[in-house]
C-alpha cells in the first residue's frame, strides 16, 4: 500500500523519529530531479528511511509502532517505511491554454522473508508494492506499507528484506534494508 498526499496531517502516536528533518531537504531534492523535459537530471539512488515495524498504520506518519519486535502468527507483518532520494519526472503535455504539468514517479518494493543468520529464502514476494503515482503536484509525502501473513512461519527469529526500486531511473537502482523480528507462541497454545 502507498499513498501519496499534498501534506501530512498527523505525527506518529510514539516514538520519535526524526522523518521530518529527513524529508524537507528530500522533498526539495526531488523538485530538483528533472531538467523540465521528463527526463531525470542526475543518477540517483533511492533511499527509505528506517523501517518501522507496526501494530496498525493508517495513512502518511499516522502509525503505531510496536514496542517489541514480536508477533504471533495470527497477526500480520505490518513495516512502515517513507522512501525519499528517488525520482520524479516533469511531463508537460499539451500547449498554449490546453497545456497540462504532471509529476510521475514509480517505486516497487521487493520483500524477502528469512530465518535469523540465514540467506535462504523463505517467502519472496516479488513487486508487493508497485507505486505509480501521477499528480499536478512533486509526489514527496508517501509512505509505504508492507504486510505479510505469518501463519505459516514456527516460533523463531526471522529477517525480511525490502528492496525498494527506483523504476524510472536510468538502470533501476535499488536499496535494500533488513528489518528483524520474532515470531512467537500464541497466549494458550501454538
Amino acid at each position: 500500500m502507498a499513498l501519496d498526499r499534498p501534506r501530512p496531517r498527523s505525527r506518529p502516536r510514539r516514538g520519535a523519529l526524526t522523518l521530518a528533518l529527513l524529508l524537507l531537504p528530500v522533498s526539495i531534492a526531488g523538485l530538483r530531479a528533472d531538467d523540465g523535459a521528463g527526463t531525470p537530471s542526475k543518477p540517483r539512488r533511492p533511499d527509505l528511511t528506517d523501517p518501522v515495524l507496526c501494530l496498525s498504520a493508517r495513512g502518511f506518519r499516522d502509525f503505531v509502532p510496536r514496542e517489541v519486535p514480536e508477533l504471533t502468527r495470527d497477526e500480520k507483518l505490518q513495516i512502515y517505511y517513507e522512501p525519499f532520494n528517488y525520482t520524479i519526472i516533469r511531463v508537460e503535455e499539451g500547449k498554449g491554454d490546453d497545456a497540462r504539468v504532471s509529476y510521475r514517479a514509480h517505486l516497487t518494493q521487493d520483500a524477502r522473508l528469512r530465518k535469523a543468520g540465514e540467506s535462504r529464502v523463505l517467502q519472496e514476494h516479488r513487486e508487493a508494492i508497485d507505486y505509480q503515482p501521477e499528480s499536478e503536484h512533486p509526489p514527496v509525502s508517501t509512505f509505504m506499507l508492507y504486510l505479510a501473513e505469518l501463519k505459516q512461519f514456527p516460533p523463531g527469529d526471522y529477517e525480511v528484506d525490502l528492496v525498494l526500486r527506483d523504476e524510472l531511473a536510468e538502470g533501476r537502482p535499488e536499496t535494500k534494508r533488513t528489518v528483524a523480528f520474532s515470531v512467537v507462541r500464541t497466549p494458550g497454545g501454538r
